[in-house]
């Protein structure tokens, strides 16, 4: 289901985006290293285009506002968040508790830095710099589902379900996370740049992903 290219588009064994350093330790590191010119010897370095020690510096600002350390390991706040949103429950927009979810829900999204983002004194760089750490979390989520034996099959793991159907069902995942979740609250219009890259993302990685995520839009009407 995910193309043989991935979103980095990386030749074997060569680092063409620094998103590809899983280990979150490492890629602060290396990110350290190209800051201080000094990069780390044993990663091959290929970018398209070399970073500016402005880019590498706003990256790093990045990295250390998406990832949070808790003793040896790292909380990814823009995974969290985006788990909370598809988990919440949208018949809570109705009634008592309505202003509460509807400031959980601004929370949850301005964990993705979208205040950041939605500023206009926020650079067209910058804001494409957080995109691309929007789209390095869609990467993730994806691959995640597509690996994953529990989420691609049914009745308790026991039947693997179609490729086709766990497709539909990522896209179901982004949509209610990020659109329909939000438009409880009215706040569809402020998610909508976040949607629009998680879709994207999915039409990237995924075989047949346009038609795949149309498909399901219409399967909503």
């Amino acid at each position: 289901m995910i193309n043989n290219n991935s979103l980095y588009n990386s030749p074997i064994k060569q680092v063409h985006n620094f998103h590809e350093i899983t280990d979150i330790d490492q890629r602060k590191s290396f990110l350290q290293g190209l800051l201080n010119e000094n990069p780390d010897k044993n990663i091959d370095y290929a970018p398209e285009e070399p970073l500016t020690k402005q880019q590498i510096s706003y990256y790093s600002e990045l990295l250390e506002g998406r990832y949070e350390k808790r003793g040896s390991q790292y909380i990814d706040r823009y995974m969290r968040a985006f788990m909370m949103l598809l988990t919440s429950n949208r018949s809570s927009g109705l009634g008592f508790f309505a202003k509460k979810r509807k400031k959980e829900t601004e929370g949850f999204l301005n964990d993705f830095k979208l205040d950041e983002y939605s500023a206009s004194s926020t650079s067209d760089e910058k804001k494409a710099m957080i995109k691309e750490e929007w789209a390095d979390c869609a990467a993730c989520y994806i691959s995640s589902c597509t690996s994953s034996k529990a989420y691609s099959s049914a009745f308790l793991g026991m039947i693997p379900m179609p490729d086709k159907n766990v497709a539909i069902k990522i896209a179901a995942d982004i949509d209610t996370a990020l659109n329909e979740v939000p438009q409880t609250y009215d706040l569809d219009k402020r998610s909508l740049p976040i949607y629009e890259v998680f879709v994207d993302t999915y039409k990237t990685l995924l075989e047949n992903g346009e038609s795949l995520f149309r498909e399901y839009i219409l399967g909503k009407r």
